[in-house]
């Protein structure tokens, strides 16, 4: 199995095996839609206040997203303890912050890579003369 950073995946080795954890614009969607809050506050959960389910969800949408495929709850349950909670906890914060990488934030808002807003820094001009 072979990890693709590129796309934002993170590997979680667990028994014999390693998955692939991954978080798209739709599995956060999806998510929000089950948790019924923004994902900022589920992920953040992870450090505040662990609950096994809130866990066990993210880990399910983050494994059917990088692997591709559906999992039941029992099966993600068996993963983690697997891979261990502490192993879970850092592959599911890691795919979640590969899923909003600088650059991208950057360009949501309005500023380039180099983090320079695209207005001529020489005169100051925003080019709407």
């Amino acid at each position: 199995m072979t990890v693709n950073a590129r796309r934002g995946e993170v590997g979680l080795p667990a028994g014999a095996q390693t998955y692939k954890v991954r978080f798209s614009f739709n599995a956060l969607c999806a998510l929000e839609g089950e948790f019924k809050e923004p994902v900022t506050r589920v992920f953040s959960r992870l450090e505040e206040d662990l609950s096994v389910r809130t866990l066990r969800a993210l880990l399910r949408a983050g494994l059917e997203c990088g692997e591709g495929k559906s999992f039941h709850a029992e099966r993600v349950g068996d993963i983690i303890d697997e891979a261990g909670v502490a192993a879970v906890g850092r592959a599911i914060a890691d795919a979640f912050t590969a899923a909003f990488p600088t650059h991208q934030v950057d360009t949501v808002a309005g500023e380039g890579p180099g983090g320079a807003d695209p207005i001529d820094e020489q005169d100051g001009s925003t080019g709407t003369d």
